[in-house]
C-alpha cells in the first residue's frame, strides 16, 4: 500500500502583491487581469508521482493575520511575497518572515522570498538589496513576474525539489499528474486593476 506524502507549502505577504496570481500561474499557466481579494485561505495542490505540493494561499490582510496563525501548522515551506514596486510590501516580507519563524515550531522549515511584478519597470526594490537580506537570513530569493510567467518555473522547481530531499529516493521524478483547488471559506471580491 502506497500513500502519498504531502508538502506544504503557505504563500505569505501583504494584500496585492500577488500570491494568488503566482498560485495559478504556477498551477494553471494563467493570469488574473482584475483583483480579487482573497478572503481566509484557499488550498490548492498539485500531485506528483509519490508526493503532492499542497499549496495554502492565505489572506494578506493584517486583519486577517490571525486567521492565517492556523494555517502555520505542518508547514514545510513558507512562501513569503512582496512586490518590487512597493517598498513597503518588501518590509512587511521580514515581517512576514519573523511571523513564519514565530509560528512554525520546526526547524525544518524552509523560508523563501519572492519578488512579484519584476516586469514593471519602476522598482522600489533592489534586486540587490533583497538578495543582500535573503543572505544574511539564510533564506533563499527569487524574483518572477506571475503577469509574463517569468521566474515562476525557478521557484517552484526550488520547492519541487526541496520535497524531493524530504522525502528522499521514495518518489520518482515524473513531473506533475494533475492539480486540485479546494475553497476554504473563500470569498471574492473584485476590484479594477491588476494585482499582480
Amino acid at each position: 500500500l502506497h500513500s502519498t506524502m504531502n508538502y506544504k507549502v503557505i504563500l505569505l505577504g501583504d494584500s496585492e502583491v500577488g500570491k494568488t496570481c503566482v498560485a495559478r500561474r504556477y498551477l494553471y499557466n494563467d493570469f488574473m487581469n482584475f483583483y480579487e481579494a482573497t478572503i481566509a485561505t484557499s488550498f490548492l495542490s498539485k500531485q506528483f508521482e509519490g508526493f503532492r505540493l499542497d499549496i495554502w494561499d492565505s489572506a494578506g490582510q493584517e486583519k486577517f493575520s490571525s486567521l492565517v496563525q492556523m494555517y502555520f501548522r505542518n508547514t514545510n515551506v513558507a512562501l513569503v511575497l512582496f512586490t518590487v514596486t512597493k517598498m513597503e510590501s518588501f518590509i512587511s516580507a521580514q515581517k512576514w518572515i519573523n511571523q513564519a519563524r514565530d509560528r512554525v515550531q520546526s526547524n525544518t522549515l524552509k523560508i523563501v522570498l519572492l519578488g512579484n511584478k519584476i516586469d514593471v519597470l519602476e522598482r522600489e526594490v533592489q534586486k540587490e538589496q533583497a538578495l543582500q537580506y535573503a543572505e544574511d537570513n539564510g533564506i533563499q530569493y527569487f524574483e518572477c513576474s506571475a503577469k509574463t510567467g517569468t521566474g515562476i518555473s525557478e521557484v517552484f522547481d526550488f520547492i519541487e525539489n526541496l520535497a524531493r530531499k524530504e522525502f528522499g529516493n521514495q518518489i520518482p521524478s515524473n513531473g506533475p499528474q494533475k492539480v486540485n483547488k479546494q475553497e476554504i471559506q473563500q470569498l471574492k471580491t473584485e476590484k479594477s486593476g491588476g494585482c499582480c
